[in-house]
Protein backbone atom coordinates (compact mmCIF):
# COMPACT_ATOMS: atom_id res chain seq x y z
CA UNK A 1 0.00 0.00 0.00
CA UNK A 2 1.30 3.30 -1.02
CA UNK A 3 1.83 6.26 1.81
CA UNK A 4 0.93 9.65 1.55
CA UNK A 5 3.41 12.03 2.56
CA UNK A 6 1.18 15.30 3.76
CA UNK A 7 0.69 17.29 1.40
CA UNK A 8 -0.72 14.44 -1.12
CA UNK A 9 -2.59 13.23 1.51
CA UNK A 10 -4.29 16.91 1.81
CA UNK A 11 -4.38 17.62 -1.75
CA UNK A 12 -6.35 13.70 -1.98
CA UNK A 13 -8.61 15.07 0.68
CA UNK A 14 -9.44 18.23 -0.99
CA UNK A 15 -10.41 16.54 -3.90
CA UNK A 16 -12.94 14.07 -1.87
CA UNK A 17 -14.23 16.85 0.58
CA UNK A 18 -17.58 16.09 -1.02
CA UNK A 19 -18.49 12.94 0.32
CA UNK A 20 -19.59 12.65 3.74
CA UNK A 21 -17.39 11.31 6.00
CA UNK A 22 -20.42 8.82 7.61
CA UNK A 23 -23.27 7.94 6.21
CA UNK A 24 -26.32 7.33 8.45
CA UNK A 25 -28.06 5.35 5.94
CA UNK A 26 -25.61 2.75 6.60
CA UNK A 27 -26.78 2.61 10.49
CA UNK A 28 -29.45 -0.51 10.12
CA UNK A 29 -31.58 -1.01 13.30
CA UNK A 30 -31.61 -5.03 14.29
CA UNK A 31 -35.13 -5.58 16.33
CA UNK A 32 -35.24 -2.25 17.24
CA UNK A 33 -33.01 -2.32 19.97
CA UNK A 34 -29.52 -3.53 18.32
CA UNK A 35 -27.75 -0.84 15.90
CA UNK A 36 -25.51 -2.18 13.13
CA UNK A 37 -23.09 0.77 12.41
CA UNK A 38 -21.37 0.99 9.37
CA UNK A 39 -18.32 -1.36 8.98
CA UNK A 40 -15.51 0.63 11.23
CA UNK A 41 -11.48 -0.14 10.74
CA UNK A 42 -8.99 -1.10 13.21
CA UNK A 43 -6.23 -0.10 10.91
CA UNK A 44 -2.26 -0.40 11.43
CA UNK A 45 -1.48 1.40 8.28
CA UNK A 46 -1.53 5.23 7.53
CA UNK A 47 -3.02 7.41 5.02
CA UNK A 48 -5.89 4.70 4.27
CA UNK A 49 -6.68 7.33 1.40
CA UNK A 50 -5.31 5.14 -0.68
CA UNK A 51 -5.30 5.59 -4.15
CA UNK A 52 -7.41 1.91 -5.30
CA UNK A 53 -9.54 -0.19 -3.29
CA UNK A 54 -7.67 -2.20 -2.06
CA UNK A 55 -5.68 0.29 -0.69
CA UNK A 56 -8.35 1.39 1.68
CA UNK A 57 -8.75 -1.94 3.30
CA UNK A 58 -7.79 -2.59 6.95
CA UNK A 59 -5.57 -5.63 8.01
CA UNK A 60 -7.94 -5.89 10.88
CA UNK A 61 -11.62 -4.96 9.97
CA UNK A 62 -14.16 -5.02 12.93
CA UNK A 63 -17.86 -4.41 13.16
CA UNK A 64 -19.86 -2.60 16.10
CA UNK A 65 -23.28 -3.57 17.13
CA UNK A 66 -24.68 -0.72 19.52
CA UNK A 67 -26.84 -2.22 22.22
CA UNK A 68 -29.78 -0.46 23.99
CA UNK A 69 -29.12 -2.31 27.30
CA UNK A 70 -32.53 -0.31 28.94
CA UNK A 71 -34.95 -2.15 26.55
CA UNK A 72 -37.86 -4.08 28.70
CA UNK A 73 -37.85 -6.57 25.76
CA UNK A 74 -34.14 -8.55 26.85
CA UNK A 75 -35.60 -11.51 25.52
CA UNK A 76 -35.29 -10.21 21.73
CA UNK A 77 -31.74 -8.41 22.10
CA UNK A 78 -30.52 -11.83 23.88
CA UNK A 79 -32.09 -13.81 20.78
CA UNK A 80 -30.80 -11.33 18.63
CA UNK A 81 -26.95 -11.31 19.60
CA UNK A 82 -27.05 -15.26 19.96
CA UNK A 83 -27.72 -15.24 16.25
CA UNK A 84 -24.82 -12.33 15.64
CA UNK A 85 -22.28 -14.26 18.07
CA UNK A 86 -23.01 -17.64 16.21
CA UNK A 87 -23.03 -16.17 13.14
CA UNK A 88 -19.26 -14.65 13.68
CA UNK A 89 -17.54 -17.77 15.44
CA UNK A 90 -18.82 -20.10 12.38
CA UNK A 91 -16.90 -17.78 10.56
CA UNK A 92 -13.93 -18.14 13.25
CA UNK A 93 -14.66 -14.34 14.57
CA UNK A 94 -13.99 -13.03 17.64
CA UNK A 95 -16.19 -10.74 19.84
CA UNK A 96 -15.82 -8.33 22.98
CA UNK A 97 -18.73 -6.13 24.83
CA UNK A 98 -17.35 -3.23 25.58
CA UNK A 99 -19.01 -0.64 27.92
CA UNK A 100 -18.94 3.31 27.19
CA UNK A 101 -19.82 5.81 30.18
CA UNK A 102 -20.25 10.19 29.56
CA UNK A 103 -22.38 10.31 32.58
CA UNK A 104 -19.56 12.16 34.43
CA UNK A 105 -16.79 15.25 34.26
CA UNK A 106 -14.66 12.37 36.44
CA UNK A 107 -13.01 9.94 33.97
CA UNK A 108 -11.62 7.34 36.22
CA UNK A 109 -15.69 6.93 37.63
CA UNK A 110 -16.38 7.37 33.95
CA UNK A 111 -14.34 4.04 33.42
CA UNK A 112 -15.06 2.58 36.56
CA UNK A 113 -19.21 3.52 35.69
CA UNK A 114 -18.13 1.47 31.82
CA UNK A 115 -16.77 -1.64 33.34
CA UNK A 116 -19.71 -2.14 35.80
CA UNK A 117 -22.76 -1.08 33.09
CA UNK A 118 -21.13 -3.90 30.66
CA UNK A 119 -20.61 -6.47 33.47
CA UNK A 120 -24.06 -6.36 34.78
CA UNK A 121 -25.24 -6.35 31.17
CA UNK A 122 -23.00 -9.65 30.59
CA UNK A 123 -24.93 -10.82 33.75
CA UNK A 124 -28.45 -10.80 32.60
CA UNK A 125 -27.82 -12.89 29.14
CA UNK A 126 -26.51 -16.40 30.53
CA UNK A 127 -25.07 -17.37 27.11
CA UNK A 128 -22.38 -14.43 27.14
CA UNK A 129 -20.92 -15.74 29.82
CA UNK A 130 -17.41 -16.10 27.77
CA UNK A 131 -17.74 -13.04 25.60
CA UNK A 132 -14.71 -10.59 27.20
CA UNK A 133 -15.84 -7.45 28.53
CA UNK A 134 -14.06 -4.06 28.25
CA UNK A 135 -14.39 -0.98 30.06
CA UNK A 136 -13.61 2.35 27.38
CA UNK A 137 -14.65 5.01 30.16
CA UNK A 138 -15.29 8.25 27.79
CA UNK A 139 -12.44 7.28 24.87
CA UNK A 140 -15.07 7.61 22.01
CA UNK A 141 -18.46 9.43 22.00
CA UNK A 142 -21.18 8.85 19.26
CA UNK A 143 -20.83 10.59 16.01
CA UNK A 144 -22.89 13.63 16.32
CA UNK A 145 -24.42 12.08 12.32
CA UNK A 146 -26.20 9.22 14.35
CA UNK A 147 -27.99 11.43 17.15
CA UNK A 148 -31.45 11.54 15.53
CA UNK A 149 -31.18 7.77 14.82
CA UNK A 150 -30.37 6.26 18.12
CA UNK A 151 -32.19 6.67 21.77
CA UNK A 152 -30.59 9.91 23.69
CA UNK A 153 -29.73 7.64 26.69
CA UNK A 154 -27.70 5.81 24.64
CA UNK A 155 -25.51 9.32 24.17
CA UNK A 156 -24.46 9.02 27.91
CA UNK A 157 -24.06 5.63 28.47
CA UNK A 158 -23.60 2.73 25.96
CA UNK A 159 -22.88 -0.85 25.55
CA UNK A 160 -21.21 -2.28 21.88
CA UNK A 161 -20.96 -5.83 20.98
CA UNK A 162 -17.50 -5.37 18.86
CA UNK A 163 -16.99 -8.45 16.29
CA UNK A 164 -13.00 -8.93 15.39
CA UNK A 165 -12.69 -10.22 11.66
CA UNK A 166 -9.11 -10.87 12.52
CA UNK A 167 -6.88 -13.10 15.12
CA UNK A 168 -6.11 -10.69 18.13
CA UNK A 169 -3.15 -13.38 18.74
CA UNK A 170 -1.86 -12.54 15.40
CA UNK A 171 -1.58 -9.19 16.35
CA UNK A 172 1.95 -7.84 17.81
CA UNK A 173 3.13 -5.98 20.44
CA UNK A 174 5.43 -4.38 18.63
CA UNK A 175 4.60 -1.92 15.89
CA UNK A 176 6.16 0.05 13.50
CA UNK A 177 4.41 2.58 11.19
CA UNK A 178 5.10 5.54 8.87
CA UNK A 179 5.06 8.95 10.14
CA UNK A 180 5.48 11.70 7.90
CA UNK A 181 5.78 15.32 9.87
CA UNK A 182 8.29 18.46 9.56
CA UNK A 183 10.65 17.59 12.54
CA UNK A 184 9.84 21.16 13.73
CA UNK A 185 5.68 20.64 13.62
CA UNK A 186 5.94 18.17 16.40
CA UNK A 187 2.01 18.77 17.82
CA UNK A 188 0.68 17.78 14.25
CA UNK A 189 -1.49 15.02 14.40
CA UNK A 190 -4.45 15.98 12.60
CA UNK A 191 -3.82 13.03 10.07
CA UNK A 192 -2.72 10.45 12.28
CA UNK A 193 -5.49 10.42 14.89
CA UNK A 194 -8.08 7.87 13.98
CA UNK A 195 -5.03 5.51 13.04
CA UNK A 196 -3.78 5.74 16.62
CA UNK A 197 -7.10 5.87 18.08
CA UNK A 198 -8.29 2.66 16.13
CA UNK A 199 -4.66 1.12 17.38
CA UNK A 200 -5.28 2.09 20.95
CA UNK A 201 -9.01 0.13 21.20
CA UNK A 202 -7.66 -2.41 19.65
CA UNK A 203 -4.72 -3.00 22.51
CA UNK A 204 -7.55 -2.39 25.05
CA UNK A 205 -9.76 -5.22 23.44
CA UNK A 206 -6.13 -7.50 23.75
CA UNK A 207 -5.39 -6.28 27.23
CA UNK A 208 -7.07 -4.78 29.90
CA UNK A 209 -4.03 -2.97 30.84
CA UNK A 210 -0.96 -2.51 29.26
CA UNK A 211 2.37 -0.25 29.32
CA UNK A 212 3.00 1.57 26.09
CA UNK A 213 6.18 3.08 24.74
CA UNK A 214 6.08 5.26 22.11
CA UNK A 215 9.76 5.87 20.12
CA UNK A 216 9.92 8.78 17.20
CA UNK A 217 12.77 9.14 15.13
CA UNK A 218 14.17 11.31 12.54
CA UNK A 219 15.53 9.29 9.73
CA UNK A 220 19.40 9.83 8.67
CA UNK A 221 19.62 10.71 4.69
CA UNK A 222 22.32 10.04 2.72
CA UNK A 223 23.00 13.44 1.55
CA UNK A 224 25.01 13.56 4.85
CA UNK A 225 28.17 11.97 2.67
CA UNK A 226 28.82 9.87 5.98
CA UNK A 227 27.36 6.22 7.20
CA UNK A 228 25.15 6.64 11.05
CA UNK A 229 27.09 3.81 12.86
CA UNK A 230 27.16 3.49 16.76
CA UNK A 231 30.14 5.94 17.01
CA UNK A 232 29.03 9.07 15.79
CA UNK A 233 25.33 8.34 16.64
CA UNK A 234 25.35 9.96 19.70
CA UNK A 235 27.32 13.14 18.59
CA UNK A 236 24.54 13.25 15.86
CA UNK A 237 21.59 12.82 17.70
CA UNK A 238 22.77 16.26 19.87
CA UNK A 239 23.24 18.09 17.07
CA UNK A 240 20.97 21.08 17.15
CA UNK A 241 18.32 23.09 14.57
CA UNK A 242 16.78 26.00 14.92
CA UNK A 243 12.82 25.71 16.23
CA UNK A 244 9.82 26.85 14.44
CA UNK A 245 6.67 27.99 16.58
CA UNK A 246 3.87 28.02 14.94
CA UNK A 247 0.93 30.56 16.01
CA UNK A 248 -1.56 27.73 16.47
CA UNK A 249 0.30 24.51 17.10
CA UNK A 250 -1.79 21.79 16.67
CA UNK A 251 -3.11 23.46 12.94
CA UNK A 252 -1.29 22.59 9.85
CA UNK A 253 -0.24 25.77 7.32
CA UNK A 254 -1.25 23.99 4.46
CA UNK A 255 -4.93 23.52 5.52
CA UNK A 256 -4.81 27.48 7.11
CA UNK A 257 -2.30 29.08 5.14
CA UNK A 258 -2.52 31.86 7.60
CA UNK A 259 -0.56 29.94 10.22
CA UNK A 260 2.78 30.21 8.87
CA UNK A 261 5.73 29.28 11.04
CA UNK A 262 8.32 31.84 12.09
CA UNK A 263 12.00 30.21 12.99
CA UNK A 264 13.13 31.42 16.59
CA UNK A 265 16.50 32.23 18.21
CA UNK A 266 16.26 28.70 19.92
CA UNK A 267 18.01 26.00 19.31
CA UNK A 268 16.93 22.30 19.91
CA UNK A 269 18.88 18.90 19.34
CA UNK A 270 17.50 16.00 17.21
CA UNK A 271 16.83 13.76 20.09
CA UNK A 272 14.62 16.31 21.89
CA UNK A 273 12.47 16.91 18.52
CA UNK A 274 12.00 13.19 18.52
CA UNK A 275 11.21 13.33 21.88
CA UNK A 276 8.93 16.18 21.52
CA UNK A 277 6.79 14.36 18.75
CA UNK A 278 6.69 11.06 20.76
CA UNK A 279 5.41 13.22 23.74
CA UNK A 280 2.65 14.77 21.65
CA UNK A 281 1.32 11.36 20.59
CA UNK A 282 1.55 9.98 24.21
CA UNK A 283 -0.70 13.21 25.49
CA UNK A 284 -3.05 12.83 22.32
CA UNK A 285 -3.68 8.96 23.73
CA UNK A 286 -3.60 9.77 27.49
CA UNK A 287 -6.43 12.51 26.62
CA UNK A 288 -8.36 9.47 24.75
CA UNK A 289 -8.00 7.05 27.89
CA UNK A 290 -7.82 9.27 30.79
CA UNK A 291 -8.85 7.06 33.88
CA UNK A 292 -7.90 3.93 32.55
CA UNK A 293 -5.25 1.70 33.58
CA UNK A 294 -3.06 2.40 30.70
CA UNK A 295 0.82 3.58 31.39
CA UNK A 296 2.99 5.83 28.65
CA UNK A 297 6.40 6.45 27.59
CA UNK A 298 7.60 9.17 25.07
CA UNK A 299 10.91 8.53 24.22
CA UNK A 300 13.12 10.09 21.87
CA UNK A 301 15.09 7.94 19.53
CA UNK A 302 16.99 10.91 17.39
CA UNK A 303 18.56 9.77 14.49
CA UNK A 304 17.72 5.99 12.66
CA UNK A 305 18.96 4.39 9.57
CA UNK A 306 15.61 4.15 6.87
CA UNK A 307 12.32 5.63 7.11
CA UNK A 308 10.65 8.28 9.63
CA UNK A 309 8.70 5.55 11.73
CA UNK A 310 7.25 5.55 14.95
CA UNK A 311 7.71 2.52 17.29
CA UNK A 312 5.09 1.26 19.84
CA UNK A 313 5.74 -1.29 22.14
CA UNK A 314 3.06 -2.90 24.35
CA UNK A 315 3.98 -4.73 27.59
CA UNK A 316 1.07 -6.23 29.34
CA UNK A 317 0.75 -5.13 32.98
CA UNK A 318 -1.36 -6.79 35.87
CA UNK A 319 -0.14 -4.19 38.48
CA UNK A 320 -1.91 -0.92 36.74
Amino acid sequence: MRVLGFKKWYESKLENQSAPIRSTSLLEGIGGNIYKFPKRMLHLEMDILGESNAGKKSKNPIVRYLINPSSPNIKEISSNLKSIINAGLSEGRSFYLAGFDFTSGDFKKCFKNSVKTVENFKSSIAFLKDVPTRGMGRIEQIHESYHSKIPTNLLKQRIELIECHFNMEDVSDDIEIPFYFNPNDYTLLEKYEGCLRGLLIQSILKNESFKMEITAVKPWTTSKNFPLNESNKDHEDLSQIYEMKYKEPRKSSLIYPENKPSITSNKVTIIEITEKRANSIVGYLQKLSNGMPIEYTGIGGGFKEGNQTISISIKKDQCL
